[in-house]
């Protein structure tokens, strides 16, 4: 058969990116599409030479002379001149599918310029390329006016559109091709039907994830500040290369996120990446997530940890600290709410596999 591509993917070497790249493969596996039949289609395709199928560069590694301008108005252009340019190019592909990895946000004219280059060149493509086209569970937004109505074009006639999060609902209300869903790393939570770790973990062992948030402005780093100094001990996590640029710039020693389970599970993680918090909770760990992005609050809410999710923005350090303790002391009542969750989370990735199943099918692709 014609293969599959598998795009919107960043770079193995942010770990978020990675598992849900990850998980992303696993379920088209599950669905009768073999990693042989998969095209992945990354920014930094060179990262996934594990990968058993076949690499590719992504549209803006492709076109690298493209500049931020370029890029920022093809999002008017790329909607009528090149609708026509494309419009009798073969259908090179069976399927395309938009992998979550990728950071689809567009809320400043330069973050905007950003998803038009690296993004929204993919999307364009896959309307000429590819026979049937949907998005596994992705956060849209936030996203300027102009590159709003754009991703509402290109998307409008793909054939399902698996959004994680209430706000990307919005974003894109009013097609019907849009179906609520939950993160892939939730899902994958409830598949293993997680329950309350019977190993302990290391006692009072801390675990925080910062990153660069610049558009928060100083309070948040003074408050991640604040915070390391209110739990000594706790160990500075890395799990993309931008959180050691950041620690290394203020003096912090670091370890790799992954290098921190062999030692022992630690007793609780403080992460401000989503996939951080999700990892740890994976491993067994119970994790409290600062959020910056809808997808943050949209996945504590899905599990039932509303509790655990503060605003990265204007966080209150001693509250984080006091409910770190309190997990510390006693992680029944964490666990209990994710355990309420799974049947309904459980129903959701059911609905997830079957629809895919079912477009594949439709296409006479996949089992």
């Amino acid at each position: 058969m014609r293969p599959v591509i598998l795009g919107n993917v960043f770079s193995r070497t942010n770990q978020g990116d990675s598992l849900l790249t990850d998980l992303a493969i696993s379920l088209l596996n599950e669905v009768g599409i073999a990693t042989g039949d998969l095209v992945l289609e990354a920014l930094d395709a060179r990262s996934y030479q594990d990968f058993k199928g076949t690499l590719r560069d992504g549209p803006a590694r492709r076109s690298r002379a493209l500049s931020s301008v370029k890029a920022l108005s093809s999002i008017g252009s790329a909607l009528g001149p090149q609708r026509r340019l494309h419009r009798d190019r073969p259908r090179t592909y069976s399927a395309y599918v938009m992998c979550p990895g990728g950071y689809l946000n567009g809320r400043s004219l330069a973050a905007a310029a950003g998803f038009s280059h690296f993004h929204l060149g993919q999307m364009l493509e896959a309307n000429h390329r590819a026979d049937l086209r949907f998005a596994l569970p992705v956060t849209f937004g936030p996203m300027v006016d102009p590159l709003r109505v754009a991703v509402r074009r290109v998307v409008a006639g793909w054939d399902a559109i698996y959004v994680r999060d209430d706000y990307s609902l919005e974003v894109l209300s009013g097609l019907t091709n849009v179906h609520r869903s939950a993160d892939l790393v939730v899902l994958e939570l409830a598949r293993r039907e997680l329950a309350e770790p019977t190993v302990k973990a290391q006692p009072e062992r801390i675990v925080i994830n910062a990153r660069s948030l610049s558009h928060l402005g100083a309070h948040y780093l003074n408050s991640v500040t604040r915070l390391r100094e209110l739990l000594p001990g706790a160990t500075m996590a890395v799990q993309a290369p931008g959180d050691q640029r950041l620690y290394d710039s203020l003096g912090w020693s670091h370890t790799s996120f992954d290098e921190i389970w062999p030692d022992g599970r630690p007793s609780v993680v403080v992460s401000v990446r989503l996939h951080g918090a999700l990892t740890a909770i994976l491993r067994g760990s119970p994790a409290i997530h600062l959020a910056y992005d809808p997808k943050g609050w949209a996945a504590f809410r899905d599990l039932g940890l509303d509790d655990y999710v503060f605003n990265a923005s204007d966080f209150d350090p001693d509250a984080v600290r006091q409910a770190t303790e309190s997990l510390m002391a006693n992680p029944a009542a964490y666990w209990s709410c994710v355990t309420a969750r799974l049947p309904y989370l459980n129903r959701l990735r059911t609905q997830l596999v079957n629809g895919v199943a079912s477009l594949l099918a439709t296409r006479g692709t996949g089992r």
